[in-house]
């Protein structure tokens, strides 16, 4: 375990096994379980990964008052951490701020890797549809500020939908529909989407 800070009061290892199980296998409810069990084993102390761990858990299931509360109730990180950067990003989050940007800048460690990864695609998912549903033109810089994406694999996740680019405003224009309200692509479409794109990102 590293960045265990102090090493002489971690009585309790975090049972990083478990954790990478849960990660890889159990899904982030799991995650959060593990981690909310350590949590009350060592009351209090922070040992590297832990508290990133259960913070990106939190803001994978969407628990916006659980992330705010756990940033609250953690001990002080330091200020380059990855737990630091995690309070940095929950906060925009809560605020209405794009946040991919700030987790794709950082270079994360083992454990929180998978997790941040997972957190991106889950933010880039949620985006597109919020965009969909609340815009009928959206300026490119706006839409590759909220995916996290170049403007270039911006635009294309724009053209992939239907909308249409106006190169005099730079901005896209949301299909036209025959009915009263817009069809709204399926949430599990956009997720396929936004994975073959990070792809393309690499």
């Amino acid at each position: 375990l590293h960045d265990c800070l102090p090493a002489a009061r971690c009585a309790v290892p975090l049972k990083m096994t478990s954790l990478k199980d849960a990660i890889a296998f159990g899904g982030w409810k799991t995650v959060v379980e593990v981690c909310e069990s350590e949590e009350l084993n060592r009351n209090g102390v922070d040992c590297g990964d832990f508290y990133g761990a259960l913070l990106l858990g939190y803001l994978l299931l969407g628990d916006l008052n659980k992330a705010r509360f756990l940033c609250k109730r953690m001990p002080p990180q330091p200020p380059k951490s990855d737990t630091a950067v995690l309070i940095r990003v929950a906060q925009a989050l809560w605020s209405g701020q794009p946040a991919i940007e700030l987790l794709s800048l950082h270079t994360w460690g083992e454990i929180l890797t998978p997790l941040v990864k997972a957190l991106i695609d889950k933010l880039r998912t949620d985006a597109l549809a919020r965009l969909q549903q609340s815009f009928s033109v959206v300026r490119l810089d706006y839409l590759a500020a909220h995916l996290g994406f170049p403007a270039e694999i911006a635009a294309q996740t724009a053209i992939t939908y239907g909308w249409t680019f106006d190169s005099a405003t730079n901005s896209f224009a949301r299909p036209a529909t025959t009915g009263k309200q817009h069809q709204q692509v399926p949430k599990t479409e956009i997720r396929t989407l936004v994975g073959i794109l990070s792809q393309l990102e690499k």
